[in-house]
């Protein structure tokens, strides 16, 4: 059969690795596996087991549901996982040996996340989130009473009574009493004990080894919402009661994990509570118990210790916890380097650090043996959107092996483009990393128009990754080139913190010379050069037309456009005083130099926006604003909306309105660039 070029609709067929559990004899291999239901209009997720030994993938459970977060029972003969076929978010275990799962939770409405094993097997500590209850109209006329349908309106929201901070989460839900607290559950028994409460939110639960205690995160502040960046370490008995708070410096932390003796922990996370927007690097952090220190064990190592990575083919990503190694004398963990994430190991006594991993692409999740001698992750590439592989942690630099191949009907019958890794000189001289996609049938005599991708955060990265979006852009006939410039995190403190208080220079200067570079290529045509991006990189795109009429048009998604008034729109906005030096009150003029919206008279280029209605991240009244002034001014645009979406609509919103947006932000180009 002969191969053709990749088109939007391929996006419903693909297959997305979601979380991975090697089995502690490290024989088996847990996964789960997201897929697009037949209408197109949400998600299924099944869970996989891959016996390494006899080289077997098997499919464990089956329906559409989605089954998620699949865990080993320390003696590896269980798995729990999470599972809404019966319409409600339960706790299930399968014999490892397979067979029908069993419901061990009785949960009213609401969520559940992070389970983990007590080290005997017979209880999962677990994050528990109850839906708020909706009472019904109290009728105090009982004659206006009977002459009405009560249980017509019964659950019926009235109203929301709001009364703290961050009383709203991207997505459209908004928060009232609702907190994440500590739950055990028996597993044999299937009840269930409440282990901490109060207006807190907990998470990150983990057994001590001796299974009488748990450890979990909190935000105890007087204030958790206004001080968002400061967490700590607590202690609980099993059966609940009073809570011990560990001494550990100011600052954010997660992702705790103890050693086997008990004696130690280790945490991710930083010490400095007033930081902008994610420029402190994450670090690896001990704790011992026994001495009271408490240490950055990775001080020297100048990268940040989660998966800033941005991509739309994941359906996992974040951070993972630290992993001690079986005689406790290193650490495993993640970190992002310069367009790739990797497990990285330091050593404790000397605080050296080395890449476990040495492919380049994005590891997504990982999990260890018990013994430590057998690593499982799930890897993204270039030239796959994620798989499960393994590395023998003891000859890492020669024992890596790809055990799945899950897209391989797909890709085999398509033409797509590889990324060429590219490097070239800002203005200034600064080295800045970058990738080029062409077309996949290009042809080197030819003139092809082109489009600038920006990505969002700013503290994240592009990687050595296969992005959906930028291959149907490929395909379509554009030269697709995509940048880390200064502002993003991946390359270092410094790196990251250039742009404090200070969006739309150095960052603007980087573009520029990307497109600057791009220009030098014989092939690119200069008359027809496009840009897009989403988020922050939405803002750059309303930036870059606000200051230069070079490009001849642009896409901006979910965009910041009005950094004053994003102050009270966004989820977190309040914390705009940490990146840009003040609330608006205070700092409204230089807010407004660093908003695009400022600079809309400027704006020749057709600009096509695109917005979530449930975005409360960057919430549609910032495209709405764009929208709006440009029309007043007679300018060419276009608003595209999306309803019940948020802001991650590219990456995890529902399948067809993903392709749909591919098909305006194709149309929108072709029309004026082809």
């Amino acid at each position: 059969m002969a191969k053709r070029k990749i088109k939007i609709n391929d996006l419903f067929n693909f297959k997305f690795p979601g979380e991975v559990c090697i089995s502690p004899d490290g024989k088996k291999i847990v996964y789960s596996i997201k897929t697009i239901s037949k209408d197109r209009t949400k998600y299924h997720s099944n869970i996989f087991l891959y016996n390494i030994e006899k080289n077997e993938n098997i499919q464990f459970t089956v329906g559409d549901h989605f089954d998620s977060s699949p865990v080993w029972s320390p003696d590896g003969k269980k798995i729990a996982f999470i599972s809404d076929r019966d319409g409600n978010n339960q706790i299930y275990t399968i014999s490892a040996h397979g067979g029908e799962a069993q419901k061990v939770s009785e949960f009213e409405e609401g969520s559940i996340s992070q389970l983990c094993w007590s080290p005997c097997g017979s209880k999962i500590a677990l994050i528990y989130t109850p839906k708020k209850k909706r009472e019904p109209f109290e009728y105090t006329d009982e004659e206006d009473k009977k002459s009405l349908d009560v249980e017509k309106g019964k659950g019926r929201v009235l109203c929301r009574v709001v009364t703290r901070l961050r009383y709203k989460v991207d997505g459209g839900r908004i928060k009232e009493d609702e907190r994440d607290h500590v739950f055990i559950l028996n597993v044999a028994t299937k009840k269930v004990k409440q282990i901490t409460e109060g207006e807190y939110d907990d998470m990150n639960p983990v057994f001590f080894p001796d299974g009488k205690n748990i450890l979990f995160v909190s935000n105890r502040t007087e204030d958790p919402d206004k001080n968002s960046l400061h967490s700590d370490l607590y202690k609980v008995s099993v059966d609940g009661g009073e809570i011990e708070l560990l001494d550990t410096p100011p600052g954010p932390l997660y992702d705790p994990t103890i050693s086997r003796n008990g004696n130690m922990i280790a945490y991710m996370g930083h010490d400095k509570p007033e930081d902008a927007w994610g420029v402190t690097n994450i670090h690896l952090w001990l704790l011992d118990l026994k001495t009271k220190e408490c240490k950055n064990i990775v001080k020297e190592f100048d990268r940040t210790c989660t998966n800033v990575t941005v991509g739309d083919m994941r359906s996992s990503g974040g951070s993972v916890s630290p992993v001690f190694s079986e005689d406790e004398s290193s650490i495993y963990f993640h970190a992002s380097d310069k367009g790739n994430s990797r497990i990285f190991k330091v050593d404790i006594p000397n605080q050296t650090v080395e890449a476990l991993t040495q492919i380049n692409g994005d590891i997504v999740n990982f999990s260890f043996t018990e013994k430590r001698d057998r690593a499982a992750f799930i890897l993204g590439t270039t030239e796959s959107p994620g798989d499960i592989w393994i590395q023998d942690v003891n000859n890492h630099k020669n024992n890596l092996k790809r055990l799945t191949n899950l897209n391989q009907e797909i890709l085999d019958n398509l033409t797509f483009s590889i990324p060429e890794e590219i490097h070239y000189k800002a203005k200034d001289g600064f080295d800045i990393h970058a990738w080029i996609l062409k077309p996949p049938d290009f042809d080197p005599s030819r003139k092809y128009p082109s489009i600038l991708e920006i990505h969002g955060g700013p503290r994240c990265q592009y990687a050595n990754i296969f992005f959906f979006e930028f291959q149907i852009l490929a395909a379509a006939g554009y030269v697709v080139y995509y940048a880390n410039p200064r502002g993003g995190q991946g390359y270092g403190t410094k790196f990251a913190g250039t742009i404090i208080n200070d969006w739309g220079n150095v960052d603007y200067q980087d573009l520029m010379s990307a497109t600057d570079f791009m220009l030098d290529k014989d092939y690119i045509d200069p008359e027809r050069l496009g840009v897009t991006g989403g988020s922050y990189g939405g803002f750059m795109t309303n930036w870059i037309i606000g200051h230069t009429n070079r490009y001849k048009a642009a896409v901006t998604q979910r965009s910041v456009t009005n950094l004053v008034s994003m102050f009270g729109t966004c989820d977190f906005g309040y914390d705009i005083p940490r990146e840009f030096g003040g609330s608006p009150w205070k700092n409204r003029e230089e807010l407004l130099r660093m908003s695009p919206l400022t600079y809309v008279e400027n704006i020749n280029t057709p600009l096509l926006i695109i917005h979530s209605e449930q975005d409360l991240r960057t919430c549609i009244e910032q495209g709405e604003q764009l929208f709006v002034a440009l029309k007043v001014l007679g300018k060419e645009t276009t608003f595209v909306r999306f309803p019940e979406e948020g802001h991650e609509l590219s990456r995890s919103g529902s399948p067809d309105r993903r392709a749909k947006r591919l098909e305006w932000i194709v149309k929108w180009f072709d029309d004026h660039l082809k």
